[in-house]
Parts: C-alpha cells; sequence; structure tokens
C-alpha cells in the first residue's frame, strides 16, 4: 500500500472513509482517465497501477526535461526552475519541483499541453470515487539520479484524515517517467 501505519493507526482505513461509492457500483461510472478495474484496485488496497497512463512522446520529453535540469542545479546553475531535496531523505533521493501554472517547468509545452491536463483529468475521476479530492491538486515533478541508490520507499508523510474538508492530502499520483523504472 502506497499508505502505511503510523502511530498505530492504519492510514488506509482512516483514509479508505473518504470513498463515497461502494466497490460494487465502480462499474457505473464514467472514468476516463483512471478507469474501472484501476478504480476498483484503489478502493480495495489503496493503491493501483495505471500503465501507460501518458502517452510514451511525452514521458520521453518530460524525462528529458527534468534531467537536464535537475542535473543542471545540482552543479550549481539555474534554468529558473527551483529544485529543492523533499523529506524524508531515508525514503526518497529525489529532487522535485512545484508545477505551478505560468511558472518553469509548467509552462513547457509538454507540461502545459499534455502533463497537467492529465493530471486534471485524472483529479475529476479521483473525485467521483473520494470526497475532497477532485477541488484541490497539487502537482510536483521528480527526478531521481540514475543508479542503484536512487529510491522511493514507502513512507508517510502527512497524517491519515478521513474528513472531507480536511486540507491534509488525501491521494499521491506518481507519474514514472524514466524508461527503467521497474515496480520494487
Amino acid at each position: 500500500r502506497l499508505l502505511c501505519s503510523a502511530q498505530g493507526v492504519d492510514a488506509f482505513a482512516t483514509c479508505s472513509r473518504l470513498f463515497s461509492v461502494a466497490l460494487e457500483r465502480i462499474h457505473e461510472l464514467h472514468l476516463p482517465c483512471l478507469g474501472r478495474v484501476a478504480a476498483a484496485h484503489l478502493v480495495r488496497h489503496g493503491w493501483a497501477v495505471v500503465d501507460d497512463w501518458m502517452d510514451a512522446e511525452a514521458v520521453a520529453e518530460v524525462e528529458r526535461l527534468a534531467a537536464a535540469s535537475a542535473c543542471g542545479w545540482a552543479e550549481g546553475g539555474s534554468d529558473g526552475v527551483e529544485w529543492r531535496a523533499p523529506e524524508p531523505r531515508h525514503a526518497r533521493t529525489d529532487l522535485a519541483t512545484w508545477l505551478k501554472a505560468g511558472e518553469r517547468p509548467a509552462c513547457e509545452p509538454v507540461f502545459a499541453d499534455r502533463v497537467l491536463p492529465r493530471f486534471d483529468a485524472l483529479a475529476v475521476d479521483l473525485g467521483e470515487l473520494m470526497e475532497g479530492v477532485g477541488s484541490r491538486l497539487e502537482v510536483q515533478l521528480a527526478h531521481f539520479s540514475g543508479g542503484k541508490q536512487a529510491r522511493y520507499r514507502r513512507h508517510t508523510d502527512a497524517t491519515a484524515d478521513p474528513r472531507p474538508e480536511s486540507r491534509e492530502r488525501k491521494v499521491t499520483c506518481i507519474l514514472y517517467c524514466n524508461s527503467t523504472w521497474v515496480e520494487a
């Protein structure tokens, strides 16, 4: 599960109360971005993998742009993208930046025309399944340098909160844009 236990509380059990559709009714929903199979898996297990969610050409362009920008930043240069090293570092080794409309890299055509609209469509589908998700979307771009030390381990960095009106994160969606990614 992407959500894991913290402080003796099962985060998935807490957050699963946000699902507003019973598993047996998912087939009635129109979920063009997420799909019914992935939606059912998400409701059952708290996570889902959706292969080919983004077209390969866009994925390759995102990978190229992110690698060039993050590597330049790591070497002391700046192309206007504000990279940061998110916590907890024991769980993740990436550099990340927020994708904000009108700012780099979100204003690059691949993000503005393909990536961000796809995440917006996913938020609509998730809003069909969960209360409090569709109206709030934050998108980040993360870059992991190559090598066997690169990692994103399961971790909890937000408190589980079953209230739909809560401003706490409800879902984390990760689009892997590296051609060598394999599910661990």
